[in-house]
């Protein structure tokens, strides 16, 4: 499978690399059973992003002493809005922090990202002090080079987070979790640029063994990531997160038994015949994949169709007259979708079914979402 977030303005020779996943006894993480460096994952949209830094924040100590101060860690953008009864909270972001370091350094490829983010928090350290809370959030529609689950080595991404925090701060992590991805068949969800998948049992012994333990928990609502919140220990007779919701994740975790991945891999071969054979049935016609994103790309070659469809199709302007890693498809806005007179079309990411449907019913043709089994 090519590494799903390079599209390119031409056609491409992106390389194939294997897709597959090891747990570790130690640990009990999963991980990726072939790791992909983290340059080659991200490597371009950091130097895109070097190219135009931002500015470091400077807090005086009036602006410290009055608001709350959090710290977003995850993709290079914005951090994304709390909630308007947090207007006391003021967000940043480490992103600038850390454009600041990989900028320092005349070539980025042979870093490691855990070496950009301790250098980074030393420098936030050094502007703005510690803060009331650490958010590890993946939930805006870009890359998250900086996320949890985009590093190779978790052990010291965490103990550069920890120094971050206050003393009574607190750490929210939203990541993808393997239990809800096997439970509700998302093997879209599983590609390079996520190395690492969570589970709570997992993120409780990582989290123990830097001096902070579960506050609270909750499965999100794509059945894809769980959230989690962390607090220091208050002593090892604390009931602090043995919360409900942290029971009922307990009671629903699946484990991560060899006959649970063997079954999910059977599911997906089963689901790979049916579709084939599906569009085997089908009239002769233009199909078209749904979904220009690495997940919709993770489907597209997880189900064997890369040589099945014609061209792509995608809401997201960004990546319309681009060409897809590998396979170069071309990729079409669906307000193109009149014209390109479609027969069948895969919807390559199927949490969104339902509203593809609604908005371009009578122009996909046969609908087929694949991307879950």
């Amino acid at each position: 499978m090519p590494i799903g977030n390079r599209f390119s303005i031409a056609p491409n020779t992106e390389t194939l690399h294997p897709i597959g996943l090891v747990g570790c006894e130690a640990c009990g993480l999963i991980q990726l059973k072939h790791e992909v460096s983290s340059g080659l994952l991200f490597g371009g949209l950091l130097s895109q992003s070097i190219q135009s830094p931002k500015k470091l924040i400077e807090l005086d100590y009036q602006v410290r002493n009055k608001y709350k101060l959090a710290l977003y860690i995850g993709g290079l953008s914005d951090p994304p809005s709390l909630d308007s009864n947090q207007h006391s909270t003021i967000v940043v972001a480490l992103a600038p922090f850390i454009l600041a370091s990989a900028d320092e350094h005349k070539n980025i490829a042979p870093l490691s990202y855990n070496s950009l983010i301790s250098e980074a928090v030393n420098r936030f350290l050094e502007n703005a002090g510690p803060v009331d809370e650490v958010l590890i959030d993946n939930s805006t529609k870009e890359a998250h080079p900086f996320h949890a689950s985009n590093v190779n080595n978790i052990d010291e991404y965490f103990s550069d987070i920890v120094r971050l925090i206050k003393p009574d701060g607190r750490i929210s992590l939203r990541c993808p979790d393997i239990t809800t991805i096997l439970q509700n068949g998302h093997v879209n969800y599983i590609y390079h640029e996520h190395q690492v998948y969570f589970c709570s049992s997992s993120i409780k012994k990582i989290m123990e063994g830097k001096g902070f333990q579960i506050v609270s928990a909750s499965i999100g609502i794509d059945h894809v990531n769980s959230c989690f919140t962390f607090g220091r220990q208050k002593g090892k007779d604390s009931g602090v997160g043995e919360t409900r919701a942290v029971g009922k994740m307990k009671k629903n975790r699946c484990g991560q038994e060899p006959a649970r991945f063997q079954e999910f891999a059977s599911k997906i071969q089963t689901s790979r015949e049916k579709i084939l054979a599906n569009l085997n049935r089908q009239a002769q016609g233009r199909a078209v994949g749904y979904g220009a994103s690495v997940a919709g790309i993770s489907s597209l070659y997880q189900f064997g169709l890369e040589e099945r469809v014609d061209l792509l199709v995608d809401d997201a302007e960004k990546r319309v007259g681009m060409y897809s890693p590998h396979s170069n498809h071309k990729v079409f806005s669906s307000r193109e979708l009149k014209s390109l007179d479609v027969q069948t079309t895969l919807i390559l990411v199927p949490r969104y079914t339902d509203s593809i449907i609604a908005r371009w019913s009578g122009l996909l043709g046969n609908v087929m979402p694949v991307g879950r089994v």
